[in-house]
């Protein structure tokens, strides 16, 4: 069984196709709408604390696009099939969709290989939560905090559009 299989538990699959579109739909639309005032207060604290640990701003903008794509992907995956409602591949939606057209719509993932999540401290984790708090360096904190913040609000979201004020919030 691959890791991307429709029939593990509780996963889903996140459609390659239609979260380019709707990458490609919200990069457009960014800079149209009026910033959104809790999304910018979060993301505000986001980057501040990410300032030196720019991989977890590649984990929040695949989290941000699968939300956007399904709103039943839990925000919090590193990992398909965790036994986690929602689970999906996010390092396939990384690789696949978000890390190329990234490159061409001028989006900054924070880090430049192909394959963010990848990279400590993700890499070992099925999912984000204070746990990795235990194999950062302490100074990592904050970032994790602020990351932490940021998918609680996502995974708030009860469907796809609200997702998007997230994402174009986060392309802005």
């Amino acid at each position: 069984m691959s890791p991307t299989d429709d029939n593990l538990p509780s996963s889903i699959r996140i459609d390659r196709d239609q979260a380019l579109q709707v990458l490609r739909e919200e990069a457009a639309n960014a800079h149209k709408s009026g910033p959104d005032p809790e999304w910018e207060a979060l993301l505000s604290d986001f980057q501040a604390a990410t300032a030196h640990f720019k991989t977890y701003v590649a984990i929040l903008a695949t989290a941000l696009l699968a939300r956007s794509t399904d709103v039943r992907a839990n925000p919090y995956a590193l990992k398909v099939g965790d036994g986690a409602a929602g689970s999906y591949a996010p390092r396939s939606l990384a690789t696949h969709v978000l890390v190329p057209e990234a490159g061409v719509l001028g989006i900054d993932l924070g880090v430049t290989g192909a394959e963010p999540h990848n990279n400590q401290p993700f890499w070992r984790f099925t999912s984000v939560s204070r746990d990795i708090g235990a194999v950062i360096k302490p100074g990592a904190r904050p970032a994790l905090d602020a990351l932490i913040a940021c998918l609680a609000r996502l995974a708030a979201c009860s469907d796809e559009e609200e997702a998007r004020v997230g994402l174009r919030s986060l392309l802005r």
